[in-house]
């Protein structure tokens, strides 16, 4: 695939999608990041400061 976009539109046509999806990229990321550490404080603040240790465990992969 990528060698027929070669040939018909050269090298440099590989790259013409690549600034939006480090954009998107980015966006996801940040929000993931923010999402989480925003549940996270919550979680703490509703068990009194302390991270249950079954929390620390199940809690991130609930949030992919």
């Amino acid at each position: 695939m990528a060698g027929q976009i070669i040939k018909q539109d050269g090298f440099l046509s590989l790259y013409k999608g690549l600034s939006a999806g480090l954009l998107r990229q980015a966006t996801y990321t940040t929000a993931r990041l923010g999402l989480f550490n925003q549940f996270s404080n919550t979680l703490k603040e509703a068990n009194g400061g302390q991270v249950r240790r079954d929390m620390r465990r199940d809690a991130p992969s609930t949030l992919v």
